[in-house]
């Protein structure tokens, strides 16, 4: 999977991630955030709970971003994929992109071999992850002005996460 390789990537070294189950549909993951961490944030055994997930074709995904925010849960969503993401960090992406599209985009970059990041990836997903959030911003700015949500494709919300990660 390539987002916790992603991250495990761009965390920084007093940083300590723990990672959930994987493969859940948006309400499922915030749900599962919010019930099995409840007690471990009140022992004070870590300081945020995040959820990351693909727009993918997820029919309720404003319910379970609304959900989070009631909850004390932050969301970072990627849609289409993740790979937008990834894309970002090398070049500029405006226009609508499909799940097939971007993750053959980012086997075309070198930036992933399937679901892994390749290791010449990792150097310039490192690198251009500057670009990468002014980009993420440029596209949630640009989504906002024309009456979208925030997370409309192309976008992706994962540099709120690295930002507190570094």
């Amino acid at each position: 999977m390539t987002e916790p390789e992603y991250l495990k990537l761009m965390k920084g070294r007093e940083v300590r991630i723990d990672f959930g189950p994987s493969g859940f549909d948006p309400g499922s993951l915030v749900r599962h955030a919010r019930n099995d961490h409840k007690g471990r944030s009140a022992a004070g055994d870590f300081d945020e709970v995040w959820c990351v997930f693909d727009r993918d074709q997820h029919p309720h995904i404003e319910n379970a971003i609304d959900e989070a925010r009631a909850v004390g849960v932050e969301v970072a969503v990627s849609n289409p994929c993740v790979e937008v993401w990834l894309i970002l960090h090398v070049e500029d992406r405006t226009a609508y992109i499909d799940r097939k599209e971007a993750q053959n985009r980012c086997t075309e970059l070198g930036l992933t071999d399937g679901k892994s990041i390749r290791d010449t990836g990792a150097t310039r997903l490192r690198d251009g992850y500057d670009e990468a959030k002014g980009r993420a911003q440029a596209l949630r700015y640009s989504h906002l002005q024309h009456g979208d949500p925030s997370w409309a494709n192309p976008s992706s919300g994962l540099w709120r996460l690295v930002d507190r990660l570094r």
